[in-house]
């Protein structure tokens, strides 16, 4: 299979994995919202926030340092396996050192034990290192997909099971130590790959922390971010609050963000390949933006029209409160989405530091105005706040991105334009049939499939067919049609 279709068949993999994922925990989360309170997700908000900047302190850019090394592969994989190891060690004594105060911060009483608890899943994912990064560096993402998948099912029904016993908040965060342990098993069950002692070097260490320490800057600066609006709406609003935004916040931003996971994941092995090659590399960065507006846009503009449907009929009186704060998240969510491409060519092209840099410059002034958004107008300013930055640095973003490619950012950007606007009305449209008709599970059926309808016709027309090629593509490398191509 040539390393263009094989790409393709990887975002294909990497696409339904992600999809019955997210699909799968929606539903689950929908249950849960109405057997869990706020609070509850406050909570499990709150560890998460801390895990997920201890993450990207663990991992130090190494996955991309090790995807990007030239050095002999069994030597740079296990230096990488010790170093996550000894970094996810660091991060969980800290964490428990620091447990106290950062309850404290929360204003959550009794939250060391469950942040101690959920960190454990940091040594876990420490021990998958070095067979994930073989199965990623020989573009086996079928069997990443297969673990993806099983993570999930994992974390839905333990976390159903625990909630419905009565376990509140402990529901959510055993279930995700366990999901992140089923998907640890499975990719030691595909990979032969393992952590070696007499592999370990010490130049190729250093290389790897070179490399990787300015990336995991960027990754670090990004996290921060990506979590700062939660801190702000938990340290000023409190864990109700937060427990509303946070729900809002994985609906919204995540159900489109799967496409950064498939492009950062199945993309970054390609640039590597094709940097010596500009024209390539230029075509493969231009098909990413293309694939990522197509699938991206009408999720996020959909939901951000369809959001008073969504959070009255399958959430609840409960979290009303998050309706306006949806939609915001929901167009913040395809932003984030569209930077994604960017970010692997920075580091395919050796400037990763432009990650951290447009990061930080951003960084400071969202914080800023999102206290005083929180202060004024609760989570809903908060929300707007990160919906009006995200899109601000993500037309920075793929402007750089085009400079270093040699692309005109009106040619960047110009293929992404129809999946933007019929995306914008399907989103339109479920919005026009949430105000004028009745709020229930048959309106929001046919408002999500009258707009998925729009979305493909009025797509495939203003793109001249590239929509239709796109997805027959993907669907045909399913039943192993090699020769279909991109256009």
């Amino acid at each position: 299979m040539a390393l263009r279709q094989k790409t393709v068949a990887n975002i294909g993999w990497t696409a339904v994995s992600q999809a019955l994922s997210v699909g799968l925990t929606t539903v689950v989360l929908v249950i849960l919202a109405s057997v869990l309170t706020p609070s509850d997700f406050g909570i499990y908000a709150a560890c998460n926030i801390v895990v997920s900047l201890s993450i990207q302190f663990t991992t130090m850019g190494l996955d991309y340092a090790v995807i990007n090394s030239k050095d002999k592969w069994s030597t740079v994989v296990s230096t990488g396996g010790f170093l996550r190891l000894g970094l996810s060690s660091l991060a969980f004594i800290v964490i428990i050192l620091l447990a106290g105060p950062l309850s404290q911060f929360f204003n959550i009483e009794n939250l060391e034990v469950p942040i101690i608890a959920i960190s454990t899943s940091l040594l876990i994912l420490a021990l998958a290192f070095v067979p994930q990064m073989d199965l990623t560096k020989n573009l086996r993402f079928k069997e990443l997909s297969i673990a993806k998948v099983a993570s999930s099912i994992t974390w839905s029904a333990l976390s159903l099971t625990l909630a419905i016993f009565d376990f509140s908040y402990w529901s959510l965060i055993i279930a995700f130590v366990a999901a992140q342990a089923s998907s640890v098993v499975v990719i030691y069950v595909y990979s032969r790959q393992r952590l070696r002692t007499r592999d370990f070097d010490g130049i190729a260490r250093n290389r790897l922390l070179r490399f990787g320490g300015v990336t995991a800057l960027g990754g670090l600066m990004a996290s921060i971010q990506a979590n700062a609006d939660k801190f702000v709406v938990g340290s000023v609003r409190g864990s109700d609050s937060l427990g509303i935004y946070y729900a809002m916040y994985i609906y919204g931003i995540s159900a489109p963000s799967i496409l950064t996971t498939i492009i950062n994941t199945v993309m970054f092995p390609t640039y590597s390949i094709l940097t010596e090659k500009p024209l390539a590399f230029r075509k493969a960065y231009a098909d990413s933006l293309r694939l990522v507006s197509e699938f991206a846009a009408p999720v996020s503009f959909g939901l951000a029209g369809a959001s008073a449907l969504f959070v009255t009929v399958l959430l609840g009186k409960n979290w009303m409160d998050g309706i306006m704060s949806l939609s915001f998240l929901a167009i913040a969510g395809f932003f984030i989405a569209m930077t994604s491409p960017a970010g692997n060519v920075f580091i395919a092209l050796g400037r990763p530091q432009l990650l951290y840099q447009i990061t930080l410059a951003f960084l400071v002034p969202e914080i800023l105005v999102a206290i005083l958004a929180a202060q004024e107008f609760g989570m809903t300013g908060v929300a707007a706040v990160v919906m009006a930055f995200e899109g601000g640095k993500t037309v920075y973003v793929i402007h750089k991105a085009a400079q270093l490619t040699g692309m005109d950012l009106r040619e960047t950007a110009s293929e992404s334009v129809p999946f933007v606007v019929s995306g914008a009305a399907a989103g339109a449209f479920a919005l026009g049939i949430s105000l004028l008709w009745d709020k229930s599970i048959l309106t929001l059926v046919f408002a999500v499939g009258v707009g998925i309808a729009i979305y493909l016709v009025l797509g495939s027309v203003l793109s001249k067919g590239k929509l239709r090629n796109d997805v027959r593509e993907v669907l045909a490398l399913f039943r192993d049609r090699e020769t279909t191509r991109l256009t």
